[in-house]
């Protein structure tokens, strides 16, 4: 497949201990949770979230609020295709790999780390055979926020597909947007001097740039 014909996504399991990473890159998969459903049993999005909602709607360990913002995810996971990219963060670096076609479900990974549902694909490795690690440090300020959303497992990546092919080719990431840049700066301002600036200042900035009287 192209890669301008790929999808690209983020799959990461909550669980980042080296346990659990270790059947990412050992097994050559992605997975996520919902282990009481198998996803490879069906084919139609509508009735595999249907059946995951039913299935965890009633546990109490399970706020049906959440369970109701993860179908996205859900759906997400289910559509990767084959030569689809997949970027997998861990707490020092991201691996990245290409989508194979298998969808498994593997009932004892689902009674460890609750994360029978998985599917087959192919990592970037170095020649050794060993994970190739692409540093957090290498990363754009936005593509490491996309990768930081708290709680999220599978996401879309389509906006980051630029970067994502640099690294894969090896070259360096693009240098930060302007819009980074400023976020970067006020970020290094301790809150209490933006608490010493006045209330209406948005609204009469002119008066305070230039004397002129307030609105």
């Amino acid at each position: 497949m192209k890669t301008s014909q790929c999808t690209y996504y983020m799959v990461r399991p909550m669980d980042q201990s080296p346990t659990v990473l270790e059947l990412f890159f050992s097994k050559s998969v992605v997975a996520v949770g919902w282990s009481r459903v198998n996803f490879s049993q069906y084919d139609d999005l509508e009735k595999l979230i249907g059946k995951v909602q039913g299935e965890y709607r009633h546990d109490a360990s399970y706020d049906p609020r959440v369970v109701g913002r993860k179908k996205e995810e859900v759906k997400r996971f289910k559509s990767i295709k084959k030569g689809d990219k997949i970027v997998v963060p861990c707490p020092e670096y991201i691996a990245i790999a290409t989508a194979g076609s298998a969808e498994i479900y593997d009932d004892k990974a689902g009674e460890q780390f609750d994360l029978a549902n998985q599917r087959l694909v192919k990592y970037v490795r170095r020649k050794n055979g060993q994970i190739k690690e692409y540093p957090r440090s290498g990363l754009t300020e936005n593509f490491l926020k996309r990768l930081n959303v708290r709680g999220s497992t599978c996401r879309d990546l389509n906006d980051f597909r630029d970067e994502i092919l640099g690294l894969l080719s090896g070259k360096d990431a693009p240098p930060p947007s302007i819009e980074e840049e400023l976020d970067a700066l006020a970020r290094e301002i301790p809150q209490e001097e933006w608490d010493k600036l006045p209330r209406d200042l948005s609204t009469n900035l002119d008066h305070y740039l230039y004397g002129t009287a307030k609105k």
